[in-house]
């Protein structure tokens, strides 16, 4: 389907490649995640990190971030959780706290740097694509 899909416009023999290393990467993948369980993929659970932060935490100065298009994201209350732990209830004096909301969605921050070991990525312009998607996660950031 690869070679239909490119015939006739000089760039099959690069694809061909790159398909070929992402299927390497997609196996490497797969062998990573065996004996993980999906079940177990909040470790500490929520509540638990509630509990650590509020038990043991001991950095005053934090930054929340929260991606606008995530929808199982608990910021908010990791950041009631800070400022209760580290702001003195009668004064009102205590610890920094940033918040910030950025595009995105739960996965942003994991998402991987695409032209690392991807032969061939240059022919099809991804490396030009990945710069601009990194000057756009750092613009969000500098919000």
């Amino acid at each position: 389907a690869t070679d239909d899909m490119a015939a006739g416009t000089g760039v099959a023999e690069p694809l061909r490649r790159a398909v070929g290393e992402l299927r390497k990467f997609s196996g490497l993948i797969g062998d990573g995640l065996r004996g993980v369980s999906l079940a177990d993929d909040f470790t500490p659970s929520p509540s638990e990190t509630l509990k650590r932060v509020r038990d043991d935490y001991s950095v005053s100065s934090n930054l929340v971030v929260r991606f606008r298009s995530d929808t199982i994201c608990e910021s908010e209350v990791l950041a009631a959780e800070l400022r209760s732990r580290f702001t003195a209830p009668d004064t009102g004096i205590g610890g920094r706290l940033a918040f910030k909301r950025l595009q995105g969605t739960h996965v942003t921050p994991n998402t991987p740097d695409l032209r690392q070991g991807v032969e061939g990525a240059d022919e099809f312009g991804a490396t030009e694509a990945a710069d601009a998607a990194v000057r756009e996660l750092e613009a969000l950031v500098d919000e």
